[in-house]
């Protein structure tokens, strides 16, 4: 067989980077068979960034000693104002959800073109081999496909539909999307072929178009960019449309660090990802 890397990917501001080296570095040394490391920055950081990792600016991307492979994409000024426009868009509560970084996420497939790609968030320690969910999604056939939460929960408290302000009008009723699973979308699985293919950023973005409508005012959800996936994903699925995700079987990622202060040890240790999601997110 030929290499078969895993694509780790993650995009971060500078003031995020220490947690994406953290993030980076618990992948290299749980990972066992072939990846690479892929980081999505602004090109007015990108510089700094490369000298965290002892790289000189005109080089795209390096192997370190070990066999490390990293790959770094430039996010171009006008392009970043675009998410930036984005984020300032979408109301947000707790944590560092405003990032126009958050975004890039939606996008993947510019950079990387046609791949499978597993985003993480800068905020996520990675403590087992995740190859094993890459397979089962492969397998899925899926467009995306989400590492469960340790406990789950519904979209519904995410949003906040009113009489002049529904989600039906992206093809959604609330009354069923409601009870939705709230799958965690800083930590998935992504066939960027088939992202690209079926035009999903252009479903998040009518989201938020609708999300900052004159009839929703800005108060259709919250929670950043995450919300804003979720709608893409349910989007005419009450219209007959299938679900094109899977919740993943493989493991569990162990979230609410960022806000709950009492954890159970066992379930810390046998998280396959610890995520500080919440108001106290690093």
């Amino acid at each position: 067989a030929g290499d078969d890397p895993v694509h780790f990917v993650w995009t971060s501001s500078m003031d995020q980077m220490e947690g994406v080296l953290a993030s980076a570095a618990s992948v290299i040394n749980s990972t066992r068979g072939s990846f690479f490391l892929h980081f999505l920055i602004r090109d007015s950081i990108m510089n700094d960034v490369k000298a965290l990792f002892g790289m000189p600016p005109e080089c795209e991307g390096k192997v370190t000693k070990a066999g490390v492979r990293m790959r770094f994409h430039v996010i171009e000024t006008a392009f970043f104002d675009r998410l930036d426009q984005m984020a300032g868009d979408v109301v947000h509560k707790g944590g560092r959800l405003d990032s126009a970084e958050n975004f890039a996420r939606f996008y993947m497939d510019i950079w990387l073109g046609p791949v499978i790609a597993f985003y993480l968030d800068a905020d996520t320690i990675v403590q087992r081999d995740l190859t094993i969910f890459r397979d089962e999604f492969r397998a899925s056939g899926k467009t995306v496909g989400f590492v469960r939460r340790q406990t789950g929960i519904r979209i519904g408290i995410f949003v906040h539909p009113s009489e002049t302000c529904d989600p039906a009008s992206v093809g959604m009723s609330f009354q069923k999307l409601g009870g939705k699973p709230a799958f965690n979308p800083s930590v998935f699985l992504v066939d960027l072929g088939r992202w690209a293919a079926a035009g999903m950023a252009k479903k998040v973005e009518a989201g938020i178009e609708v999300h900052n409508s004159e009839a929703c005012g800005g108060k259709l959800f919250h929670g950043g960019s995450q919300p804003a996936m979720l709608f893409a994903l349910y989007a005419n699925t009450d219209r007959g449309e299938p679900e094109d995700f899977v919740a993943l079987k493989s493991g569990v990622q162990l979230c609410d660090l960022g806000f709950k202060r009492k954890m159970n040890q066992t379930q810390l240790r046998e998280a396959f990802i610890l995520h500080w999601n919440g108001a106290q997110k690093p």
